[in-house]
Protein backbone atom coordinates (compact mmCIF):
# COMPACT_ATOMS: atom_id res chain seq x y z
CA UNK A 1 0.00 0.00 0.00
CA UNK A 2 1.57 3.28 -1.03
CA UNK A 3 1.63 6.41 1.10
CA UNK A 4 -0.75 8.36 -1.16
CA UNK A 5 -3.43 5.68 -0.92
CA UNK A 6 -3.00 5.49 2.85
CA UNK A 7 -3.46 9.26 3.01
CA UNK A 8 -6.68 9.04 0.97
CA UNK A 9 -7.96 6.31 3.30
CA UNK A 10 -7.05 8.41 6.33
CA UNK A 11 -8.83 11.44 4.85
CA UNK A 12 -11.93 9.27 4.43
CA UNK A 13 -11.73 8.16 8.05
CA UNK A 14 -11.35 11.72 9.30
CA UNK A 15 -14.30 12.84 7.13
CA UNK A 16 -16.47 9.96 8.41
CA UNK A 17 -16.64 8.35 4.98
CA UNK A 18 -17.32 4.62 4.80
CA UNK A 19 -15.92 2.82 1.75
CA UNK A 20 -17.11 -0.52 0.43
CA UNK A 21 -17.14 -2.52 -2.77
CA UNK A 22 -20.27 -3.07 -4.81
CA UNK A 23 -19.24 -5.34 -7.65
CA UNK A 24 -16.42 -3.57 -9.45
CA UNK A 25 -17.45 -0.20 -8.11
CA UNK A 26 -16.29 1.74 -5.09
CA UNK A 27 -19.24 2.73 -2.90
CA UNK A 28 -18.74 5.89 -0.86
CA UNK A 29 -21.04 6.69 2.06
CA UNK A 30 -20.60 10.04 3.78
CA UNK A 31 -21.91 9.73 7.34
CA UNK A 32 -21.76 13.53 7.64
CA UNK A 33 -21.76 15.17 4.20
CA UNK A 34 -20.72 18.49 5.74
CA UNK A 35 -17.36 16.97 6.65
CA UNK A 36 -16.53 15.98 3.04
CA UNK A 37 -13.39 17.65 1.71
CA UNK A 38 -14.17 19.09 -1.73
CA UNK A 39 -11.42 17.14 -3.51
CA UNK A 40 -11.98 13.76 -1.82
CA UNK A 41 -13.95 12.24 -4.70
CA UNK A 42 -11.23 13.22 -7.18
CA UNK A 43 -8.59 11.62 -4.94
CA UNK A 44 -10.69 8.47 -4.63
CA UNK A 45 -11.04 8.31 -8.42
CA UNK A 46 -7.28 8.80 -8.89
CA UNK A 47 -6.52 5.93 -6.50
CA UNK A 48 -9.56 3.75 -7.19
CA UNK A 49 -7.73 0.47 -7.88
CA UNK A 50 -5.56 0.76 -4.75
CA UNK A 51 -8.51 1.89 -2.62
CA UNK A 52 -10.58 -1.07 -3.81
CA UNK A 53 -7.68 -3.40 -2.97
CA UNK A 54 -7.52 -1.84 0.50
CA UNK A 55 -11.30 -2.20 0.95
CA UNK A 56 -11.05 -5.87 -0.05
CA UNK A 57 -8.14 -6.45 2.32
CA UNK A 58 -9.89 -4.72 5.22
CA UNK A 59 -13.06 -6.77 4.69
CA UNK A 60 -11.05 -10.00 4.90
CA UNK A 61 -8.91 -8.75 7.78
CA UNK A 62 -12.00 -7.61 9.69
CA UNK A 63 -13.53 -11.06 9.22
CA UNK A 64 -10.38 -12.65 10.68
CA UNK A 65 -10.46 -10.28 13.66
CA UNK A 66 -14.14 -10.94 14.26
CA UNK A 67 -13.65 -14.71 14.07
CA UNK A 68 -10.78 -14.53 16.56
CA UNK A 69 -12.70 -12.26 18.92
CA UNK A 70 -15.76 -14.49 18.88
CA UNK A 71 -13.65 -17.60 19.48
CA UNK A 72 -11.87 -16.04 22.48
CA UNK A 73 -15.08 -14.51 23.81
CA UNK A 74 -16.76 -17.89 23.73
CA UNK A 75 -14.21 -19.47 26.07
CA UNK A 76 -13.12 -16.49 28.19
CA UNK A 77 -13.52 -17.43 31.86
CA UNK A 78 -15.42 -14.92 33.98
CA UNK A 79 -12.99 -12.82 35.99
CA UNK A 80 -9.90 -13.78 33.99
CA UNK A 81 -7.70 -10.76 33.39
CA UNK A 82 -5.09 -10.39 30.69
CA UNK A 83 -1.48 -9.39 31.15
CA UNK A 84 1.23 -7.18 29.68
CA UNK A 85 2.12 -9.89 27.15
CA UNK A 86 -1.47 -9.73 25.87
CA UNK A 87 -1.06 -5.96 25.46
CA UNK A 88 2.14 -6.50 23.47
CA UNK A 89 0.52 -9.15 21.28
CA UNK A 90 -2.56 -6.96 20.78
CA UNK A 91 -0.29 -4.14 19.58
CA UNK A 92 1.35 -6.62 17.19
CA UNK A 93 -2.10 -7.50 15.82
CA UNK A 94 -2.80 -3.81 15.22
CA UNK A 95 0.54 -3.36 13.46
CA UNK A 96 -0.09 -6.46 11.37
CA UNK A 97 -3.56 -5.23 10.39
CA UNK A 98 -2.17 -1.94 9.09
CA UNK A 99 0.66 -3.71 7.25
CA UNK A 100 -2.00 -4.88 4.76
CA UNK A 101 -0.58 -8.39 4.90
CA UNK A 102 -3.07 -11.17 5.64
CA UNK A 103 -0.31 -13.67 6.39
CA UNK A 104 1.25 -11.36 8.93
CA UNK A 105 -2.18 -10.72 10.48
CA UNK A 106 -2.94 -14.44 10.73
CA UNK A 107 0.41 -15.03 12.44
CA UNK A 108 -0.16 -12.20 14.92
CA UNK A 109 -3.69 -13.37 15.70
CA UNK A 110 -2.44 -16.93 16.18
CA UNK A 111 0.18 -15.79 18.69
CA UNK A 112 -2.28 -13.55 20.54
CA UNK A 113 -4.97 -16.21 20.66
CA UNK A 114 -2.57 -18.95 21.79
CA UNK A 115 -1.37 -16.72 24.62
CA UNK A 116 -4.93 -15.89 25.68
CA UNK A 117 -5.95 -19.56 25.63
CA UNK A 118 -2.93 -20.38 27.79
CA UNK A 119 -3.96 -17.69 30.27
CA UNK A 120 -7.51 -19.04 30.29
CA UNK A 121 -6.29 -22.58 30.98
CA UNK A 122 -4.03 -21.38 33.78
CA UNK A 123 -6.87 -19.35 35.30
CA UNK A 124 -9.22 -22.33 35.26
CA UNK A 125 -6.72 -24.65 36.94
CA UNK A 126 -5.55 -22.39 39.74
Amino acid sequence: MNAETLEVLDRCRRAWVVLSRRGGRLHVEALDPQRLPPDLFADLADHKAAVLAAVDYMAEADALLLESTRALGGVWPDGCELDAEWDRLEAAVTDAYWSFGLGRLRTALGARDAHALGLFDHYRTR
